[in-house]
C-alpha cells in the first residue's frame, strides 16, 4: 500500500497473479495463509535416496511401514529395492485387501500378501483393459476397487485372496460405458459416486451400478468444461478439486455445477528473434497423482512444464482462490528441456510432504526436512510516482515476529519496472545485526514511477513487513 508517501509490502496471504500491477509477483517456499500477515519459511525439499529409472507417478505407504513408489516400469519398495521390473505403460499402483495392486498396460497384477513377510509378484491377473490411455486407481469405501478403462469405468472385486504363493483372483465386477469417443483420464470417489474426468473436458458421476450412460439414475448428465480436458480430481470435504485444460485453470464442482477456484500463475514471456517479438505462452499438463491436500487443509497441485517457459512445483491454493508456489523442487523449477512432477503424497501420521519428479533425463523423490527453505518474494509492482514527478525513496525498514537468531538473513532489492533486473539495497544477518526485531536502514533510491521489491529470506525469518519513506 502506497499512501502519503509511504510504501508498505505486507499483506501477504493475498497470493501471487499473473502480473504484478494485480498483486505478488511471486510468494515461493513460504507460508503465509496459516497466520495472516505474517511470512514464514516451509520446510525445504530435499532429494532423497530413492531410485527412480523414470518419473515417479505413484507413491503409497502400507500400514506396516513400507512405502512403495512406481515409475512407467518399475515398482520399488522402501525407496531402493526394485520388487517389481520391465513392466509397459506402468500407469498407478494403490494398496487393498493387503496386496499391492499395479496398473500396467492392458493389465493389472498384484503384489503381496504385504503382511507374509514372503509377498510374491503376480502378473497380469486381468489382461483386458485399454493399453492406450490413463489407468487411474482409485478404492472405495465400499470396498471395491476402481480404475479408468479407455471408454470404460470399471468396478473391480477380489474374490479369493490371502494366500501365500497363491495369486489372488480378482474380476471386472460391473463397468460403466462412456459415450463413444469420451476416454477416461482421471477417476476419485466423490460421496456416493465415483466421479471420472474425460480427454473431451468433462465430469460424469456414476452411482458404481452396471449399465451404459442413458439409463435412468446410472450416472448423472456430465459437468462440461470449457476445456481440453479434466487432468485431476480430488475429493475433500464434499468439495470435488479438478484440474482442466493447459492454462493453469482449478475449479470446485459439486457434480452437477461448478465455480472456477484459481489460476495458477504460470509465467508468460517475450522472446526476441530474427528481428521480430514472439510472444511465448506456458504449455502445461498434469498426472492425476500430482494432487493432494496439505496438512492445513489446503489444495496441492504439482505440474509439467514441456516449453520451456512455466515453472513446475508444487502450487499451493486456498478455499477462497488464493495461489502460491508453496514448494519448489530441489532440482529447480525451471528447465532448457522440461520439468514436472509425477506425484505428490501427504503422509497423515505426520503431514511430511514426498514430490516425485523429472527435470530433463533427471528423475527423483523430493521430500522435506528440518532445514526451513529459503523464501523468495517479489511484491506488487505499485505505482508511487508520475512522469514529472518521480518518487524517491531515503529509508527502509522491516519488522519481524520473532528475532533474528543465528543463521538469519534477509535480502532486499528493487526495481523500477518489470523489465529491469533488480538491484540489491542490503542484505542484513544476525552475524550484523544481532537479535532484533525491526531495522531502519539507508535506502538510497531515487526517481521512481512505479516500484517493485523482492525479498530473501535464509533461516528462520518470520516477516511482517517491509516500509519505504
Amino acid at each position: 500500500m502506497y499512501k502519503e508517501g509511504r510504501l508498505t509490502i505486507s499483506e501477504w496471504y493475498q497470493g501471487m497473479t499473473k502480473h504484478p500491477l494485480m498483486g505478488f509477483g511471486l510468494i515461493e517456499n513460504a507460508e503465509v495463509f496459516e497466520n495472516k500477515g505474517l511470512v514464514v519459511p516451509k520446510k525445504g525439499l530435499a532429494t532423497s535416496s530413492a531410485t527412480a529409472d523414470g518419473l515417479p507417478l505413484a507413491y503409497v505407504l502400507d500400514i506396516y511401514g513400507n512405502t512403495y513408489h512406481a515409475t512407467a516400469t518399475t515398482v520399488y519398495k522402501n525407496n531402493t529395492s526394485a520388487i517389481i521390473t520391465s513392466l509397459t505403460l506402468l500407469r498407478d499402483i494403490k494398496i487393498y485387501k493387503n496386496y499391492l495392486w499395479v496398473r500396467y498396460g492392458a493389465n493389472i497384477g498384484a503384489y503381496g500378501p504385504l503382511d507374509s513377510g514372503s509377498a510374491t509378484w503376480f502378473p497380469a491377473l486381468l489382461t483386458t483393459f485399454n493399453a492406450d490411455y490413463q489407468g487411474q486407481l482409485v478404492v472405495g469405501q465400499d470396498d471395491y476397487l476402481y480404475t479408468t478403462n479407455g471408454n470404460l469405468i470399471s468396478k473391480l472385486e477380489v474374490t479369493a485372496s490371502g494366500t501365500v504363493g497363491v495369486a489372488p483372483t480378482i474380476i471386472i465386477n460391473t463397468s460403466l460405458d462412456l459415450p463413444d469417443g469420451q476416454y477416461t483420464t482421471c477417476i476419485t470417489e466423490y460421496g456416493t459416486k465415483i466421479a471420472v474426468g474425460t480427454d473431451k473436458g468433462r465430469i460424469y458421476t456414476w452411482n458404481r451400478q452396471a449399465g451404459t450412460l442413458g439409463n435412468p439414475g446410472l450416472a448423472d448428465l456430465p459437468v462440461v468444461f470449457n476445456e481440453n480436458a479434466i487432468y485431476q480430481l480430488y475429493s475433500y470435504q464434499n468439495r470435488l478439486y479438478v484440474t482442466a485444460g493447459r492454462n493453469g485453470n482449478v475449479y470446485i464442482s459439486d457434480g452437477t455445477n461448478y465455480r472456477k477456484l484459481a489460476t495458477i500463475p504460470f509465467n508468460e514471456r517475450y522472446e526476441t528473434g530474427s528481428g521480430q517479438v514472439a510472444y511465448i505462452k506456458p504449455f502445461v499438463s498434469y498426472n492425476p497423482n500430482a494432487i493432494a491436500i496439505s496438512g492445513n487443509g489446503n489444495l496441492l497441485i504439482g505440474n509439467v512444464s514441456t516449453n520451456t517457459v512455466a515453472e513446475a512445483g508444487v502450487w499451493e491454493i486456498t478455499d477462497t482462490g488464493e495461489v502460491v508456489l508453496a514448494y519448489k523442487l530441489a532440482t529447480g523449477k525451471t528447465s532448457a528441456t522440461a520439468i514436472g512432477i509425477g506425484f505428490i503424497n501427504i503422509n497423515p501420521s505426520d503431514n511430511s510432504i514426498r514430490v516425485g519428479w523429472f527435470n530433463g533425463a533427471s528423475d527423483g523423490i523430493d521430500e522435506d526436512t528440518t532445514t526451513f527453505a529459503n523464501v523468495t518474494i517479489e511484491s506488487p509492482l505499485i505505482r508511487v510516482g508520475t512522469y514529472n514527478k518521480k518518487k524517491s525513496f531515503e529509508h527502509i525498514e522491516f519488522t519481524l515476529a520473532d528475532t533474528l537468531a543465528t543463521g538469519d538473513e534477509i535480502t532486499i532489492s528493487y526495481r523500477k519496472n518489470t523489465s529491469e533486473d533488480y538491484t540489491e539495497i542490503n542484505t542484513w544477518t544476525y552475524t550484523d545485526l544481532g537479535a532484533i526485531a525491526s531495522f531502519e536502514d539507508i535506502a538510497g533510491i531515487a526517481d521512481c514511477e512505479f516500484i517493485q521489491l523482492k525479498v530473501e529470506t535464509i533461516g528462520g525469518v518470520n516477516l511482517i513487513d517491509i516500509n519505504l519513506r
